[in-house]
């Protein structure tokens, strides 16, 4: 009967202490709460508790402010051989959204678990209590970014080693930090810079050679277009965002090494750019076609 009524008294403790808790102030902006899971053996607990809180903060933002969408889509030329005869025929091969919803959590409250699948792999979970304000800045008019290519059709020779070389040239209208992503004929999409021997990509209008620059052609960096197998034809792009702060992209837009379908892809890249507000950002497309020599 102690024991019982011992177990009793640590209940009412419990309740007690939860009823007690403060509530989240939100007094300017909406109240959300979101879960998100983010599953890895690669990861530290630490890193994989992080990774699911990223996850919740973006989808928080994106559910209360909401995603203004202007989409674009890009049309895919190929050459097909069919016998003798040759067909041409479009197909749409992405829908690049771009977002001028911004918004930020100015209080929050976290819990996390974790627990392990039934592959042994970790879970872990993140239930995100979040105050957000919609920002009522609007994008910077004098924060520009520009992107050139040296020609808008480059040749694909039947050899990596002979293929043409992307040529291009970025220019920004003040100090910034860019991100390079190559939008490709396999519908998926690699981050070129920065990358793993070219950490950072600091702009400076004020110079006539980036460090960045200097930094790859020291590598000998070449990126070397390539065609899907079996297409004659196609167009791909490049997709630069620049920012005034440095503001890292998420693990998730870092690994982009081309495995990744453009539409999941683009959703790891909006959910990144969602929490950076519009007057700290900018962005530039350019789409270019290759062809089979």
């Amino acid at each position: 009967m102690k024991i019982f009524n011992h177990i009793i008294f640590l209940q009412l403790i419990f309740i007690s202490f939860v009823v007690s808790q403060p509530s989240l102030k939100c007094i300017t902006g909406k109240q959300i709460t979101i879960t998100r899971e983010f599953s890895s053996v690669e990861v530290t607990p630490e890193e994989g508790k992080k990774r699911a809180l990223d996850l919740a903060r973006a989808e928080a933002i994106k559910q209360v402010v909401g995603l203004k969408i202007s989409e674009e889509t890009f049309r895919n030329l190929s050459e097909t051989m069919k016998g003798n005869k040759s067909e041409d025929y479009f197909d749409t091969f992405s829908q690049l959204s771009r977002s001028t919803a911004f918004g930020k959590i100015v209080n929050e409250k976290v819990q996390y678990s974790t627990k392990i699948d039934a592959n042994g792999t970790p879970v872990y979970t993140a239930i995100l209590d979040a105050c957000v304000v919609e920002e009522k800045a609007n994008a910077d008019p004098t924060f520009t970014v520009s992107l050139t290519m040296d020609k808008p059709v480059l040749l694909d020779r039947g050899d990596v080693n002979k293929n043409d070389v992307l040529q291009y040239s970025i220019k920004a209208t003040q100090p910034c930090y860019l991100y390079l992503f190559n939008l490709l004929a396999n519908d998926s999409v690699q981050l070129l810079i920065p990358n793993e021997y070219v950490p950072i990509a600091y702009y400076d209008p004020k110079k006539k050679e980036q460090e960045f620059e200097i930094q790859l052609r020291a590598l000998n960096a070449k990126f070397i277009v390539q065609l899907p197998e079996g297409k004659s034809r196609s167009k791909e792009a490049l997709y630069v965002i620049a920012l005034k702060d440095n503001v890292p992209v998420s693990k998730d837009v870092a690994h982009l090494v081309g495995g990744l379908h453009l539409k999941d892809a683009m959703q790891d890249i909006m959910q990144w750019l969602v929490q950076i507000p519009a007057e700290r950002r900018t962005e530039a497309f350019q789409s270019y076609e290759i062809r089979k020599k």
